[in-house]
Order: C-alpha cells, then structure tokens, then sequence
C-alpha cells in the first residue's frame, strides 16, 4: 500500500484527499503488520538482532506513515524538503526492513540462492553440495558425520551457526550443538521424545515453533534417520556399520546417499583360497561347468555336463573354492554323496530331480555354510527335514513334490523357526 501510494504522489495527478486516505490506510496496514509480526516473534527462535532490526525498521515505516499523513491533511504546501526527505527515507526503510523480512523467513543467502551462477560466484555464495557417499567403503561411515550431519548442515545452519545462533543455537560443531539452546539440551541421547531438535523438525508445518523456519523441511527418510541416531545413543563417532539398521534406514541411506548397508554375503567380503589353475582346467576337462561368482573369482559356480555322476568327483584343490554345486537332474553314486562333504564353503546346493533319497542326505556331513538346498521332485520324506534341522547355517529348503509331510515342516520349524521351507502345492 506504501508503494502504491508513493507512486501516485510521484505521477502527482491524485488529490489532496484521497492521497492523505492512502496514507491513513498505509500507516493502518504498517501497524496491523507490526502486530502481526510481534505475534509471530513470540516464542520464535529467530535471530535476535535481526529480529531487533526488523521491528524497529517497522515501528519507523509507520511512524513515517503517520507523518506522510498529517503533512498531506493538513499542510498546504505538501511538496517541501521535508517531506521529500521523509518519503526517501520511507523507501530506504521499507527496503532494508523487507531484507531483513527475508533473511529471517527465507535465510541469510535468500537473494542469491535462486541467481545465476556468476552472481554466485560475485557474491562468493557455496551452497551446500548433495552428498555422495558411493565412493566410501560402508565400514568407513561415522553415523554423524556423514548421514545426520549434511542435512542438518543444508537445512537448519542458515539460522543456527556461529554468526546467526538463532535461539541461541548453533549446530555447526558437536560442542555447540551439545551446549543447546535458550531452551537448553536439544539432543537427548536415546529419548527422541524429550529431544527439542527432533521434536521441533516433526511439528505441523503450520506451526510456528516448526523448524526450519524457512526453506525445504527434512524428508521423510532425514526424519527417520536423525530418530534413529538419537534412538541409538546419539553419538558423534560411532560407525554406522557396527548399529543394527532396520531395514527402512538401510533403504533411507541408500536414498539419501547413494550407499548401500545391506548386508554382503561373505564371499563378497572374502577375497578366498587363489585357484590353482590347472585344477581348474582339469575339473573342467572331466565334465563340469565353472563360473565365477565373486569379485575376485575366487568361489566358483559348479554343474556337471552330464546326468550320470556314477564315478567320484575329484574336487581336489576346488573344493574350499565352490559355493554353489548344481546337481539337478542328475544321477548320483552314494561315494559322491560323501564326497558332497569335502564342499565345507558350500551356500547352495541344488539337487532338485535328482535320485536323492533321506538316506543319500544322512551321507553328507553337516555342511557349516549351506544356505540353501533344492529338493524338488525327489524322494526324501520328513526324516530328511529332520537331519537338516542340524545344518547351522540353513536358511531355505525347497520341497515340491517330495514325501515331506506339514507335520514333518512345524517339528523342523520348531527346531529352527529360522528356516523356511517352500513347499508348493503337492
């Protein structure tokens, strides 16, 4: 409205009467505004100082205001120094209370957030950057550093660092963050509930205690994860590989940051005994398919080129080097049953279509890495799902159209409630 009204004094065609009504509602709109914005300042963690500029900057628009209204009622000879002098400083001072209006809502770097790259560049603006954490090893991620700290950095350090400690807070190191605010301690370790920083961030964002005050409010997965390290302690230096991690959190990290925690097989974490190369090619030569199945090629993927595996398998130097044997359709001599023993690295083993009986399975050694064992279409009955029960690292058995009984599958999962038996539709 005071814009509105300077312009029509400046094109000087509007009369003495309706200027001065102009002037009346312009002082009227600067106090309904100063009302309004002192309301705002209750109970705000704005900056102090600029809170203080901003008010008073307001207080002397409508002072000016009122003035401009009185000279223009009652004056005859409006155009006067005076006056000039007072609408200039009028404009001064809606400009600098409209900038500081703007570093409190939007952020110190408002006006150069959205502008062109060499404006930038002038103002020696450096937004923060996206965090790309894919080049860094997961076992090398401190939970603060890397995952809480960035966004907190991005979304509430406009207001909350060492020259705009807004509420008294400033997060910009762990000793200031720790120290908290008017309100004091704003992280509790392990009571999300009682810790202001999460707290205010969760707030409806109509709220006027809602932080961030202005910009892009933390996401979905930013909120979940800053619970999650309060929930865990709260701590500083802590890696996050050695925190359990729900999966949400895994997913949220792998969103934010480009890193994925979800848990490697150890054979992508162990580099494994080097192959002897003319084993290889030797067992390759007697009829089996080989392929490799980790970065270092290592562990080895194993299946015969034929069905009849009458004479013994001589895994020889291989056999700490193969995790998963096909044997599918295959017919299989009781001596390589046995020699299934020697596989002590052994995740997989498919023997689905096989001639495999619960006999056959009572010859194999309880294998300590075998995860998972394939025996669709053969002829074990419960008995078998009872000896597996004692393989300590079996996770799934497949079952289809065996002699495996429901009853046989709940006293195995009884045993072992974690695993899980896929058994179709016999």
């Amino acid at each position: 409205m005071i814009i509105i009204t300077l312009v029509l004094e400046l094109i000087g065609k509007t009369g003495k009467n309706t200027l001065a009504w102009m002037w009346l509602i312009s002082f009227a709109s600067a106090l309904f505004s100063i009302f309004t914005g002192w309301q705002l300042s209750i109970g705000s963690s704005y900056p102090e100082n600029q809170l203080f500029w901003h008010k008073w900057l307001g207080i002397s628009v409508a002072a000016i205001s009122f003035l401009l209204w009185a000279i223009t009622k009652f004056v005859e000879k409006r155009k006067n120094l005076f006056s000039g002098a007072l609408k200039v400083g009028l404009i001064v001072l809606l400009s600098l209370g409209g900038h500081i209006g703007g570093q409190l809502t939007h952020g110190n770097d408002y006006l150069v957030e959205a502008a062109p790259g060499f404006i930038k560049s002038i103002a020696g603006y450096n937004p923060p950057e996206a965090v790309d954490l894919s080049g860094i090893e997961p076992d090398s991620i401190t939970t603060y550093e890397h995952l809480i700290y960035p966004f907190l950095e991005q979304k509430c350090a406009k207001c909350h660092n060492e020259k705009s400690m807004s509420g008294n807070l400033d997060i910009t190191s762990v000793e200031k963050l720790l120290e908290g605010g008017d309100g004091g301690e704003v992280v509790i370790p392990g009571d999300v509930d009682e810790s202001e920083l999460f707290r205010r961030v969760t707030l409806n964002q109509n709220n006027v205690k809602f932080m961030p005050t202005n910009g892009v409010p933390l996401t979905y997965y930013e909120m979940a994860l800053l619970k999650w390290w309060i929930e865990n302690g709260a701590h500083f230096k802590e890696q996050t590989a050695t925190i359990k991690m729900p999966a949400e959190i895994m997913t949220g990290i792998n969103k934010l940051y480009k890193i994925d925690f979800t848990p490697k097989p150890w054979y992508e974490k162990e580099s494994g005994p080097k192959i002897d190369t003319m084993a290889l090619e030797a067992f390759a030569q007697g009829g089996f398919k080989v392929s490799g199945m980790s970065k270092s090629d290592n562990y080895l993927e194993v299946s015969p080129l034929g069905t009849d595996l009458g004479s013994p398998i001589d895994f020889g130097p291989l056999k700490e080097n193969i995790i998963i044997l096909d044997l599918k359709n295959t017919e299989i001599s009781d001596a390589n049953f046995e020699k299934l023993s020697e596989l002590k690295n052994l995740i997989r083993l498919q023997l689905n279509g096989s001639n495999t009986e619960t006999e056959d399975l009572l010859k194999i050694a309880p294998l300590p890495r075998l995860e998972s064992i394939n025996l669709y279409g053969t002829s074990i009955d419960d008995g078998a799902l009872d000896y597996l029960a004692s393989f300590p690292s079996l996770k799934r058995i497949y079952t289809w159209q065996t002699q495996v009984t429901p009853e046989g599958i709940a006293a195995l999962q009884g045993k072992r409630p974690d695993i899980s038996v896929e058994n179709g539709i016999n």
